[in-house]
């Protein structure tokens, strides 16, 4: 069966299914196909999830990692699956700070392989956060990191999508939440 117990729409592609990244509410500050070039290309199925209190993403002056309402947040697996790569081992950003095309991007992530041609990636996690490591199966729900800033991130929130490879940077793919 697909992912998450999807089915096939009328004109037979596979609805994929995933459950909640992240508990309690949150707000999508970038979503498909968003303004912006690190959602476009292959990453335009992404998200980036923060959360908001008075129409703020921090308190105080939000100048600080931990002034942001998202900054260590659980993340959870989407679906059942096997972690298949885990980086855990750059330093978050500073809010705002300028920031140079870090080596990698995503920052520390998780990649979960949930059938053949489906993947979850999470990216721009709390360094020395990850609950996971490559090769465990981890089950829909089960906390595999917490939300940080590393990588290409100007402040603390989670990027995640569903793609059809395993590498950084596969083509993302189309998906729903699941009830």
């Amino acid at each position: 069966a697909p992912v998450g117990g999807g089915k096939r729409n009328m004109i037979g592609e596979i609805i994929i299914l995933l459950g909640a990244v992240l508990l309690g509410q949150v707000v999508i500050s970038q979503g498909w196909g968003a303004a912006s070039p690190s959602h476009s290309g292959l990453d335009y199925y992404a998200l980036d999830y923060i959360r908001v209190q008075d129409g703020l993403s921090y308190i105080a002056q939000g100048k600080t990692n931990p002034d942001y309402l998202i900054w260590g947040s659980l993340v959870l697996a989407a679906a059942n699956g096997i972690v298949i790569e885990a980086v855990d081992v750059i330093e978050d950003n500073e809010p705002y700070a300028r920031l140079e095309p870090p080596a990698l991007v995503a920052g520390n992530h998780v990649i979960i392989q949930h059938e053949a041609r489906v993947y979850t990636e999470y990216s721009h996690l709390q360094q020395g956060s990850l609950l996971v490591q490559p090769g465990q199966y981890v089950h829909a729900g089960q906390p595999i990191a917490q939300v940080g800033s590393s990588g290409w991130s100007w402040e603390p929130h989670l990027h995640f999508q569903a793609q059809e490879g395993p590498q950084l940077g596969a083509q993302s793919i189309p998906w729903t939440f699941k009830r």
